[in-house]
């Protein structure tokens, strides 16, 4: 398939009150902000004695009275390791152990470089993954030595900053969670496939290949059928899913329905389904391996990876704001791919400020969950971002949805003892589960299928038919921009919207439309100020805005700039 680049900014706005008035205020403009760095990293310090204290003691070359942490300006390491040292030297313990690391080089330092720098510094360190597009390497060595180096690596300049590998989760729950009653078949008609409009469809996602990071996929079963197959947690050709969890995810995206006489079949049976194992069996995913699951995903065939249009991530953890480095690989690894990257919006709700990363990351189409009766499910995450971006973009079904069970695994176990599975002969069995982790699949393959039906369009014009297809739940209130996006998505309207285009890349899209969105929708005091983030997507490759706004009484907005071009 023939992929044109990706092209989203984020328009950053500023509310200032100058009066005594106070008006909400609701437009759509801002001033231009390319490649907004929103790295949670901030200045620390740390008490240097104390973490020397921590220290182990070692019977030779001992630096005694050295500044192995302290730094009045910025740190090398990043604020989870800052913290976890910190912790470790106030509660007494030795700052030693092996752990995994993700060491960000700066732009442009070449792989080869980066090894020899690696061995120049430390004396016993293991190599997991030399990344290629993404500016790092993910390590393993002990904690003793990294801190005993810190001068060197934060002076030398080759290193951007350390990272400690964190552990995301691919969360669920169970039908009895959300229905407290006994399986019953029949009442588990496939009806989210009509609620989003893609029923009946003349595509079936032929054509295009979507990428599953997850816990494995169950090749066994008969719905569904591997293109590519690799796991990065034991760097082995086979995933297998011993949690459940991607088995399910999967089908949502690619069962055949075959089984099931074709009663579960998945949004996109046509695509090419490509298994990127990065989880293990309890559903934890570190995140060096998500990096390398994401990055082979992306990387053409030609030169060695899985060629995906599409990567389907249902899983997330930490706070809603993007989560280094993991959100730097996404960005930099689809900007050089042309790839779409969906992630879960997390199952947290409700409440505001819910979300959490990946599906935080301006790179990414985040999606919330929906029940039978299109409203928003009860546990989805709700928005904004800690930097006021749009969150979630979209909602999908994620309530009771039935899907591929892999045999033998931690979820299927569970929902095999309490009777919740539909039983098929030849491991073709099925079961309800609900989350965001099912919603996501299902803008996945929703996407599929627009690109199906228009395989020439960039990735960024599949993104805003997406958008324009969708529509508003029942239940719409004055802050649904936050908790369930843009909508429901539609693929039916969403291929509407591309017919009516005689140059479908000759479009355009701002997220959110209206501002400010809740829950700070108020300037409440002269001096009062409010920072707000619109995201900007384009078809073009080269396109011009001129940006037009007109001020409320007693409102300043604060620009730079007057117009935007993308080139």
């Amino acid at each position: 398939m023939k992929k044109s680049k990706i092209f989203g900014y984020i328009l950053v706005l500023v509310l200032l009150m100058s009066s005594n008035f106070v008006i909400p205020f609701l437009g759509m403009n801002g001033i231009y902000g390319n490649e907004t760095n929103f790295s949670t990293d901030t200045e620390h310090r740390f008490n240097t004695k104390q973490v020397e204290d921590s220290l182990p003691q070692s019977n030779s070359n001992k630096k005694n009275d050295k500044q192995l942490i302290l730094d009045k300006k910025t740190s090398v390491f990043g604020q989870d390791l800052e913290n976890y040292i910190a912790e470790l030297s106030m509660q007494s313990k030795p700052i030693s152990g092996q752990m995994k690391f993700i060491m960000m080089f700066r732009e442009g330092i070449e792989k080869q470089t980066r090894l020899n720098y690696l061995d120049s510094i430390f004396t016993n360190y293991k190599l997991i993954y030399n990344y290629d597009v993404f500016s790092g390497v993910y390590v393993q060595l002990d904690l003793y030595e990294l801190v005993e180096n810190y001068d060197t690596l934060k002076n030398e300049g080759l290193i951007s900053k350390i990272y400690k590998s964190k552990t995301f989760q691919t969360p669920i729950f169970g039908d009895n969670y959300l229905a407290a009653q006994p399986l019953n078949e029949s009442a588990y008609e496939n009806w989210w496939l009509p609620a989003i409009g893609a029923d009946n469809l003349e595509y079936d996602g032929s054509g295009v290949r979507v990428a599953v990071v997850d816990s494995g996929i169950y090749d066994a079963h008969p719905d569904l059928d591997l293109t590519l197959d690799f796991d990065f947690v034991a760097n082995d050709s086979v995933g297998e899913d011993n949690n459940g969890h991607g088995t399910h995810v999967a089908g949502i995206i690619a069962s055949s329905g075959a089984s099931s006489g074709g009663k579960y079949v998945g949004v996109a049976p046509g695509v090419e389904l490509i298994n990127a194992k990065a989880g293990n069996s309890t559903g934890s995913l570190e995140s060096g391996n998500i990096i390398n699951a994401i990055e082979w995903s992306a990387k053409p065939v030609a030169d060695g990876g899985a060629g995906a249009d599409i990567i389907s991530m249902s899983f997330g953890g930490g706070f809603p704001i993007a989560h280094e480095p993991l959100s730097a690989a996404i960005t930099a690894i689809s900007r050089e791919y042309d790839v779409i990257m969906v992630a879960s919006a997390g199952n947290s709700g409700p409440d505001y400020f819910t979300g959490s990363s990946p599906a935080s990351g301006v790179s990414i189409i985040s999606v919330g969950a929906t029940d039978k009766n299109n409203n928003l499910a009860s546990f989805s995450s709700w928005g904004p971002t800690f930097t006021y971006l749009g969150y979630p973009d979209v909602a999908a079904p994620g309530v009771n949805i039935f899907s591929t069970l892999s045999k033998d695994s931690i979820i299927a176990k569970q929902e095999l003892f309490v009777g919740d599975y539909a039983d098929y002969a030849d491991n073709g069995d099925y079961m309800p589960l609900s989350g965001t982790s099912m919603a996501c699949p299902m803008v996945s393959g929703a996407l599929a299928l627009i690109l199906s039906a228009y395989p020439e369009i960039s990735v960024e014009t599949a993104r805003i038919a997406l958008m324009e297809g969708a529509n508003k739940l029942p239940e719409n209130d004055d802050d649904d921009t936050v908790r369930s996006g843009i909508g429901l998505i539609n693929v039916k309207a969403s291929l509407e919207f591309l017919e009516e285009k005689t140059d479908t890349d000759d479009v355009a899209k701002v997220f959110p439309d209206s501002l400010p969105i809740k829950p700070n929708t108020l300037l409440n005091f002269p001096g009062d100020k409010q920072l707000f983030n619109l995201s900007i997507f384009t078809g073009k490759k080269s396109l011009s805005f001129d940006l037009d706004w007109s001020a409320p009484a007693g409102i300043d907005i604060k620009t730079i700039t007057s117009d935007l071009s993308t080139t």
